[in-house]
């Protein structure tokens, strides 16, 4: 595919879907979004592990955790009690397929609200 028709897409989609940015990785254009939530969960069953952020029109958000922070919730495989219910603004990688467990999003920022 040549560089104007991906280009084109990416523009048709930004028309498309609002909310929507991109972020520049590996070259590529990854699109991404902002959720303001509250933290409800991080699920280890499965590899890797899964963070949920409850979004408020109450709809859970569920993505691969790659900050900082979720790297020690990952080697105990639980988030701390105290996280738990936290109001949280995080920066999303909307998944594009090929994370395992499915097609998960990968939250790539997470800042703590007041």
């Amino acid at each position: 595919m040549s560089k104007t028709k991906v280009l084109l897409l990416f523009v048709s989609l930004s028309l498309i879907i609002p909310g929507m940015s991109y972020a520049k990785k590996s070259g590529t254009a990854v699109p991404t979004k902002v959720i303001t939530g509250v933290l409800s969960g991080f699920d280890c069953e499965g590899e890797p592990c899964v963070l949920t952020v409850v979004d408020a029109k109450g709809v859970e958000n569920e993505g691969i955790c790659s900050t900082p922070v979720c790297e020690k919730w990952d080697e105990k495989k639980e988030m701390p009690a105290e996280y738990k219910g936290k109001k949280v603004k995080v920066t999303v990688e909307v998944s594009q397929g090929g994370h395992g467990r499915g097609s998960l999003d990968q939250f790539i920022k997470i800042e703590p609200l007041k």
